[in-house]
Formats: C-alpha cells, structure tokens, sequence
C-alpha cells in the first residue's frame, strides 16, 4: 500500500527557531540569576559610621552628658515608681535614653539601629544592654525586673568611655 505523504529529512527543518528559544531561556535564567545575587548584596548589614570625631573638649561635655542622662534615667524610674510608666513603657524609654547617651557622646546614631546593627557596632556595653531589654521592651507583659534594668542603665551611662 502507498501513502500520499511525504516525509521530509529532519535537517530540511529551520533550526533558528529552535535555536532561538534556547538562546532566550539561557539569557532569562542569567538573568534571574544575576538579580537573586544582586538581591542578597543589598540585605547586608550596613555600616554605621560616627558622623563626627569627639573634639578636644570632650571630656567636659562626656561629663556633662552623663550628668544629663543620668538624671533622664531617674526621672524615668520616678515616673515608673509613681505609676505612670508600665514596665514596658520604662523599658522603652530606658533603652532610648541610653541610646541618645551613646549618640551625643560618640557620634553614632543608634537611635533608630536594630539589634542587629548595634553587635556590628563594636560596642559591648550597648550591645548587652539593648539584649537585655530587648524582650521585656517588645512583650506585653513581661517578668523582667525594672530596678535591675535601671541600674544597668546607670552603670552603662557612669562606665562609658
């Protein structure tokens, strides 16, 4: 029996349409691969840098911070004490307390830095205390003691360097 159709070679094809789809699959995985590398580069952790060395007078106007944050610091355990502050609410304005000190006296905005970026800091003091407020400043309620987390505060603010 004989058919009608005719069967063409393979190689009578085009291959550039074959060709083509393989160089635009090829270039769209690079790509994709490029942007998750580039994408991982930019979620590093940034460098925090002082804005301004101390000057010469720094030992006086050192003093006169600690003078100064240390009477913010009993001002707060005197709200806390009289019950206008909650727990949570003396820890949070501890922690911001303490981190205005750090940055009136070295330069380093730590203000608004994580945790995170505080252990990139160098700054052991700081570091530990942030730890240690960490949970108790972000929990509703919390088990942590406040005269504890206040004189931690003190020591850090009278100890800075």
């Amino acid at each position: 029996m004989e058919t009608s159709v005719n069967l063409q070679d393979p190689f009578s094809y085009s291959m550039w349409p074959i060709v083509l789809v393989e160089v635009i699959l090829i270039s769209l995985t690079f790509t994709i691969i490029l942007l998750v590398i580039n994408g991982k580069n930019k979620r590093e952790v940034k460098k925090i840098e002082p804005k301004q060395p101390l000057n010469v007078d720094a030992k006086k106007s050192k003093a006169n911070a600690k003078g100064t944050y240390l009477r913010k610091i009993e001002a707060i355990e005197m709200k806390y004490r009289s019950g206008e502050l909650s727990k949570r609410a003396c820890y949070q304005e501890l922690s911001g307390c303490v981190r205005e000190f750090v940055y009136m006296v070295t330069g380093v905005n730590v203000t608004t830095c994580t945790l995170m970026d505080i252990q990139g800091l160098k700054m052991p003091n700081l570091e530990m205390l942030i730890t240690d407020y960490y949970h108790p400043e972000f929990a509703k309620n919390t088990e942590y003691e406040v005269e504890q987390a206040i004189m931690e505060a003190k020591r850090v603010v009278n100890t800075w360097n």
